[in-house]
């Protein structure tokens, strides 16, 4: 059942620095070196006698057990219902390992931004609506496949218009510095847009960010598509992209209108998405490769097509390649997973922000927003990775079943996913989606053409900088050359 409330807006938003020293242990080594701090961000808003808060982190991940922890602290700090905070992860591949001491510091850093955040909260307004960009993102599975253009901003001002805060949601991996090349810290491509956007805005504004449905989206670079490589790009290119998302979203931000009045709600579900909850990661290969070799051999006795007889072909010999890759030499590990997965929808005015734990594949988002659109619901953000309950992929069916490859090997080998776990997860948004209420508002209008002052470029390096221009700066695929850069839904 889902909880509603209305009233006048009083909002808050903190932030705390979680940048580790040099030295610290990261996703793929040991830091050597800081690119830009990294920050645990939190907003909260409340109409008096409901409160949510979001709470976004420079981390890979988020955890179940520092959720569960952050989320009691919290409750008995503030009083803010533990349900109701969302917690999600930008999902930089440059981030410290989350454990031994700095676990404890992160944890702490993570409760001190949100009961900040409730400390500072002031009579505020509101106003959510969405942009589109293209030409930045592709699908790494199908280079011709879908990306989700739409750039999420819910925009928080003081009461005088001063900015507050500004959260942003778009579906792009943060791996601009690639997997092990860049041997630091950083907040990647994502880090650099939350430092343009604070900078635009002006002192005191705080910017959070979600990481929408990206696990088969990755960004370009000078390299051109990072695809599967450790080459990666540079910290140039993460500053240009960053660059180019904190003009973005300033701009769509000036053009939101904003509210006093708020409505609150949000609505839970708890769903079971594994095949086995607890199992030994090496005897799972084992047996899901020699059903899939039954498979193949019922296939060839049943003279099957030749292009399915070569679908699974591929497939098993990608499973026994990746396995003796990533598996040789490394201990057995078991996966222990909760009962149900947490599966989140928070309502703010006639916005929703949905939270998926999980790297979650762009066709779902897709779908998602489809029919939420098809109920009226037109500015929908979904944060992946959230509230540490799943930590690998969530493909489509199609992916286990014709594509396979790296995420769909994670998901059912090294997690015991199963395939129909994405559509379930799907349905089950849109449900809680349509429980927060109806849509009351009609749908925000269309953004006229409209530039941000001249005074707002006054930050390097974005003087006398338009979002063509940073767009034409940026590297392209061989396979997309041909398709017209263009930003979409009337943005400048």
């Amino acid at each position: 059942m889902a909880v509603v409330s209305k009233g006048t807006l009083l909002a808050g938003a903190a932030k705390e620095d979680i940048t580790p020293p040099i030295g610290t242990k990261t996703n793929y080594g040991i830091a050597t070196q800081i690119d830009l701090p990294l920050y645990t961000q939190a907003l909260v808003l409340t109409d008096g006698d409901m409160t949510v808060g979001i709470s976004t982190s420079d981390v890979l991940y988020t955890y179940l057990d520092v959720v569960s922890e952050a989320r009691k602290s919290i409750e008995d700090k503030t009083g803010i219902p533990g349900a109701n905070i969302l917690f999600c992860a930008s999902h930089t591949h440059e981030g410290p390992a989350i454990e031994g001491s700095y676990r404890d510091v992160y944890l702490n850093k993570v409760v001190n931004a949100v009961c900040r955040a409730w400390d500072a909260r002031v009579a505020a307004r509101l106003g959510a609506a969405k942009g589109a960009v293209v030409g930045v993102h592709i699908n790494r599975r199908n280079p011709y496949g879908p990306a989700d253009p739409d750039v999420g901003v819910l925009r928080v001002d003081h009461l005088n218009g001063a900015p507050l805060a500004l959260l942003f949601n778009f579906a792009m991996h943060g791996v601009v510095l690639g997997h092990k090349q860049y041997q630091g810290v950083s907040p990647d491509w994502i880090g650099h847009a939350t430092k343009h956007i604070e900078e635009l805005q002006g002192d005191g504004t705080v910017a959070l960010f979600m990481q929408g449905p990206s696990g088969n989206i990755n960004p370009y670079t000078s390299y051109g598509y990072t695809g599967f490589t450790d080459r990666g790009g540079t910290v140039q290119d993460a500053e240009r992209i960053g660059a180019l998302f904190g003009l973005l979203t300033v701009t769509i931000a000036a053009q939101i209108q904003t509210t006093s009045a708020i409505r609150l709600s949000r609505a839970t579900a708890y769903k079971q998405l594994w095949e086995e909850r607890s199992f030994d990661r090496v005897e799972r290969y084992r047996r899901v490769l020699e059903k899939k070799k039954t498979t193949l051999r019922l296939l060839q006795k049943r003279k099957a097509s030749p292009e399915q007889v070569a679908r699974l072909e591929k497939i098993l010999a990608f499973m026994e390649e990746y396995y003796n890759r990533v598996f040789t030499g490394r201990p057995r590990e078991r996966t222990d997973h909760p009962a149900e997965a947490e599966i989140q929808v928070l309502g703010i005015n006639d916005a929703r922000i949905a939270g998926i734990g999980g790297e979650y594949f762009t066709e779902y988002a897709l779908y998602i927003k489809d029919k939420a659109l098809e109920q009226g619901y037109n500015t929908v953000f979904i944060a992946e990775l959230a509230n540490g309950a799943w930590q690998s992929y969530i493909p489509t069916e199609v992916a286990y079943t014709d594509e396979y490859g790296y995420e769909a090997f994670s998901a059912e080998i090294l997690g015991g996913l199963s395939p129909t776990a994405g559509q379930l997860i799907a349905d089950t948004v849109v449900g809680l989606i349509a429980a927060c209420g109806n849509p009351v508002e009609p749908p925000p209008k269309p953004f006229s053409k409209m530039y941000l002052p001249k005074e707002a470029y006054a930050v390097k390096p974005l003087i006398e900088s338009r979002l063509d221009r940073l767009l034409e700066s940026l590297p392209y695929h061989h396979e997309l050359r041909a398709r017209k850069t263009e930003i979409i839904r009337d943005l400048p």
